[in-house]
């Protein structure tokens, strides 16, 4: 079993089952494994943690995402393949975002360094049934 958290603003997509995956970065912690029991939380090491739903993780893939200078999705690529621009919007949703432009922000407040122009994201894609 391994246990993701989530920020409040992705709760409704999971309950809704609009969003089904997360992407994380490689670390020392072990990701989950197809087949293996996923629980998703909200506010995990916090005293509003709280189990939002338990899934079966469906794939796991390794992901990158590059945000640019204007806040633009410049490149997604999934398993080592690029992703067509047009279908940019609807990957964007798929992990619980409004468009492409939502995701940039939420990446840029994420993960840019300070002073950063270009996001440059690699990591895995753990999806869920």
């Amino acid at each position: 079993m391994v246990a993701y958290s989530f920020t409040p603003r992705f709760e409704v997509p999971i309950l809704e089952g609009r969003k089904t995956r997360t992407i994380r970065a490689i670390g020392r912690r072990r990701h989950a494994r197809p087949g293996e029991e996923l629980q998703l939380y909200v506010g995990m090491q916090t005293s509003a943690c709280r189990l939002l739903a338990r899934r079966s993780c469906s794939s796991v893939v390794p992901v990158r995402l590059v945000f640019g200078t204007a806040g633009l999705a410049e490149l997604f690529e999934v398993d080592g393949a690029p992703i067509a621009p047009a279908a940019m919007e609807a990957f964007a949703r798929a992990d619980g975002f409004e468009d492409t432009g939502d995701m940039a922000r939420f990446w840029f407040a994420t993960h840019a360094k300070r002073g950063t122009a270009v996001v440059d994201f690699a990591g895995l894609m753990v999806s869920w049934a």
